[in-house]
């Protein structure tokens, strides 16, 4: 199994048990786009009703770290 597939799994094991990861929290720096990316196809590897909430809470809180794209509307 690769390396990302296994810590997909083990996060998740850790959302499994809400009793001690309900209000944990990551803050992830210094992770590149493609980085961000890689994890993202892995989550996808996942049946969907596991890995679309986690995919849409990441990919908000990574628009709100990248640079604005301008109005190109006129």
């Amino acid at each position: 199994m690769k390396l990302w597939a296994k810590i997909v799994q083990q996060v998740l094991a850790l959302f499994a048990n809400k009793m001690t990861t309900e209000n944990l929290t990551f803050t992830f720096t210094g992770i590149t786009m493609d980085e961000a990316n890689l994890i993202l196809a892995g989550l996808q590897e996942l049946p969907a009703k596991v890995a679309n909430p986690l995919t849409q809470k990441i990919q908000i809180q990574a628009k709100s770290q990248l640079p604005q794209e301008p109005d190109t509307q006129e």
